[in-house]
């Protein structure tokens, strides 16, 4: 039974109210699950980005040690050189 009064026609308002208001909050619900995927997915890519910058700082550090250790030879060579020809001219 459908009221023509003002009783009715607040009821009718409050049912649209009580639709618009279940719309409202599945279109929060879907931005707030779509919003934890993003999240989800940029956490995921820093994490990988985050190891991949240890792999580089880590390999960065053994290219340093291997110059180090070039530079040794390369000193101990030249010295190595130095002495052989002082001894040629000698």
């Amino acid at each position: 039974m459908t009221r023509s009064d003002e009783t009715g026609t607040l009821l009718r308002a409050l049912a649209d109210m009580t639709h618009s208001l279940a719309g409202i909050v599945t279109d929060v619900r879907h931005g707030a699950t779509a919003s934890a995927t993003g999240s989800a997915q940029i956490a995921t890519g820093n994490a990988d980005l985050s190891q991949r910058t240890e792999e580089q700082a880590s390999n960065l550090q053994q290219t340093a040690a291997s110059m180090e250790q070039l530079t040794a030879t390369v000193k101990h060579n030249a010295d190595t050189a130095r002495q052989a020809n002082q001894l040629a001219a000698s």
